[in-house]
């Protein structure tokens, strides 16, 4: 019965070490208990470098790990092992030398010697050409070579191991990921921020934390955003709603949403732009990001050339429209402002949206204020 217990420990801390590679030295610890051994080791190896890439243990003299990469990493009469043409995902010492072999061997007579270990059995994580990686116990002479029990409850093991750094090394590839992404969101000049679930803030690029110091409409307050003005708030809301139904299987790719954060004088001092982070359906687990936030901040001097009108070959009154909609300015207002009918608004802004290809007016807002630019900027060539 306490065996079964120990197991189950064991196979608990592999799975907490696969989520946190911090705990693989524990995990470590717990097999060597299971097994009674000496200690455990858990290694990488890059083959065609000839480099320990990973190294985990218990039991083992410190600094060991380095004469092991300096003289023995490749040399190892156990390097055979990571042959998968030869061998199982199994294997002992008595599957390559026996007593005599080990005794004029180097690593065996000198190098094992020295941390009082002789014997092993392994578990193959990863091998191809490139990469060996492996779980080991290590046992001295006085316990002995491996046993039948031994070979059994490493066959009950590995599986659990080979799932837990398969696990490792798929959060490295992601956290080495992410942290590029954010290093070129950095290079933007429009506000990026990755939202994870109830609107958590979990990264904001430096161009957000500019505006957020401004405070004149968007902010990051107590880990979340917040705006000037209700209106703001409400269209965030259903942003990050959309984005959650999404994830549900309850919408469709639409739940993007743009939205203007007008400041605390009423003026329209941002566009926000809601994106989904990851739209696969299903895939929603504690912690994930769930959207992309993009701010850009609205040009408001009325003397700004907006480059969409030459992009898009619009007409003077068609440019003249899209300004005042990259401005925040509603369609009446800017009726009554020009003294047009709503028809003739209605005619400019359906050529606006053929020439632009947009079919929502959140689209095309986000369209026109890519290409939106102070006058000064345009000019001296910024």
């Amino acid at each position: 019965m306490r065996k079964r217990e120990d197991l189950l420990l064991t196979v608990e801390a592999v799975h907490a070490a696969g989520l946190d590679e911090t705990l693989w030295p524990n995990a470590m610890a717990s097999m060597s208990r299971l097994f009674g051994s000496i200690g455990a080791t858990m290694e990488s190896v890059d083959k065609k470098a000839g480099v320990l890439t990973d190294f985990w243990s218990h039991g083992v003299p410190d600094g060991s790990d380095v004469e092991y990469a300096e003289h023995y990493v490749l040399t190892s009469p156990r390097m055979a092992l990571s042959d998968p043409r030869r061998f199982g995902e199994i294997g002992f010492d008595y599957m390559l030398l026996d007593e005599a072999a080990m005794d004029r061997d180097a690593y065996y007579s000198e190098f094992l010697a020295k941390a009082d270990m002789r014997y092993f059995i392994a578990g193959a994580l990863l091998r191809n050409d490139a990469v060996n990686a492996c779980v080991a116990i290590q046992r001295s002479p006085r316990q002995g070579h491996v046993g039948d029990a031994e070979i059994a409850m490493m066959q009950s093991l590995l599986p659990h191991f080979q799932q837990a750094y398969e696990t490792t090394r798929l959060l490295r590839g992601a956290s080495r990921s992410r942290q590029m992404l954010e290093e070129a969101f950095d290079w933007l000049s429009d506000g990026v921020l990755v939202v994870g679930e109830g609107g958590l803030v979990l990264f904001a690029n430096a161009a957000a934390r500019g505006i957020s110091s401004r405070g004149d409409g968007v902010r990051i307050v107590r880990g979340r955003l917040d705006f000037s003005v209700s209106a703001a708030t409400s269209g965030y809301e259903r942003a990050l709603s959309a984005v959650q139904r999404l994830r549900l299987g309850l919408g469709s790719l639409e739940a993007a949403q743009d939205f203007h954060a007008p400041d605390a004088t009423g003026s329209a001092a941002y566009l926000v732009s809601v994106r989904p982070m990851n739209p696969a359906l299903g895939e929603r687990r504690r912690g994930d990001a769930l959207a992309l936030v993009f701010i850009r901040a609205i040009a408001q001097d009325r003397k700004a050339r907006l480059l969409a009108r030459e992009v898009f070959c619009l007409t003077e009154a068609e440019g003249d429209l899209a300004q005042a909609l990259v401005d925040g300015v509603a369609l009446r207002q800017y009726a009554d402002r020009k003294r047009l009918s709503m028809n003739t608004i209605y005619t400019h802004l359906r050529h606006i949206k053929a020439k632009t290809g947009s079919q929502r007016m959140s689209e095309l807002v986000g369209k026109l204020s890519a290409y939106s630019a102070p006058l000064g900027q345009v000019e001296q060539g910024r």
